[in-house]
């Protein structure tokens, strides 16, 4: 009977230490994000409001993780958003890519340097928001490897918007 606890408490105890450990997956997440963070990319869950999706009567703000690349100095440049889509948007010329509010403001040079941007984009983006803080992008984190092309776009990104 003394050994039956014995084995109980033991199994109990190694239970609880296991759960507390964090898993394979979680580590993979972890070393990602630290990378992100070594090379100047911050991750950090913000409120965003996507795009309404045919037959939706209100779209609600939803915490997603974002990569962000602040700028060296706040900027007056505009906030807009762009999101990939099924299908092509004529205003941004860009097939999968749609506006979420698109700036009057937005230059000539701006837009055709953003196409080229755009089409350089990993599949695995599917948000692009740029403000007068930085730009931030949003990932599934599935391939660690694209975290350097990544921090390679946002960083064009800044240097030609």
């Amino acid at each position: 009977m003394g050994l039956a606890i014995s084995v109980l408490v033991i199994v109990l105890l190694m239970g609880s230490i296991f759960w507390v450990m964090p898993s394979a997956a979680q580590k993979r997440v972890m070393n990602l994000r630290q990378n992100a963070l070594s090379m100047g990319l911050r991750p950090s869950v913000q409120r965003i409001t996507r795009i309404r999706e045919p037959g939706e009567s209100e779209v609600l703000p939803q915490s997603l993780l974002l990569y962000s690349k602040l700028r060296q100095q706040t900027c007056q440049r505009m906030t807009w958003q762009l999101e990939r889509r099924e299908g092509f948007d004529p205003v941004t010329g860009v097939n999968g890519w749609f506006w979420k509010d698109k700036p009057a403001e937005l230059a000539e040079k701006d837009e055709t340097h953003l196409r080229e941007i755009l089409s350089q984009v990993p599949a695995s983006v599917d948000l692009v928001l740029v403000s007068s803080m930085g730009v931030s992008l949003h990932w599934n984190e599935k391939n660690p490897e694209l975290l350097s092309e990544i921090n390679r776009l946002a960083e064009s990104i800044l240097a030609k918007l």
